[in-house]
C-alpha cells in the first residue's frame, strides 16, 4: 500500500478578506449611484406631472375664459384649493355636467406644497 498524502485546498483567512474588503470598496462605489437615480426619477415625475398641470389649467382657461380657481376674476388664481376644485368640477360655470379636467389634487410629496404668488399656481418647498 502506497500513502499519499492529502492536500488540503482552500482559501486563506487573509485571502477572503481581501475579497470582502474589494466587494466593500465597489458596493460604497455602486449604492450612491443608484440612490442619485431614485432622486432624478422623483424629480422628472414631477416635473411630468407640473407640466400636465399646467396642461389643464390652460385647457380650462381656453375653454371657459378664466383660470380655474379665479373667484375675483381679475385674471389670476386665488388659491389652489379653489383651482382644484374648478378643475375637479363634474359641472361647468352653467350647471350642464361636463367631464372633469383632473381626477384628483395631485400630490407633490416630501416638503413641497401648491401655493399662489403674483396670481399663479406655484410649487413651494423648503428650499425655496
Amino acid at each position: 500500500m502506497s500513502t499519499r498524502k492529502t492536500i488540503k485546498r482552500g482559501f486563506t483567512l487573509i485571502e477572503i478578506l481581501i475579497v470582502v474588503v474589494i466587494l466593500g470598496i465597489l458596493a460604497a462605489i455602486v449604492i450612491p449611484q443608484f440612490t442619485n437615480a431614485a432622486d432624478e426619477a422623483a424629480e422628472s415625475q414631477s416635473k411630468t406631472q407640473l407640466q400636465s398641470m399646467r396642461s389643464q389649467v390652460q385647457l380650462f382657461r381656453a375653454k371657459f375664459g378664466v383660470l380655474p380657481g379665479d373667484a375675483s376674476d381679475d385674471g389670476t388664481i386665488d388659491s389652489p384649493v379653489l383651482c382644484w376644485a374648478d378643475l375637479m368640477s363634474t359641472t361647468d360655470p352653467d350647471g350642464d355636467p361636463m367631464t372633469p379636467f383632473i381626477p384628483a389634487v395631485p400630490t407633490l410629496g416630501g416638503d413641497y406644497a401648491w401655493g399662489v404668488n403674483g396670481g399663479r399656481l406655484i410649487v413651494t418647498g423648503e428650499d425655496w
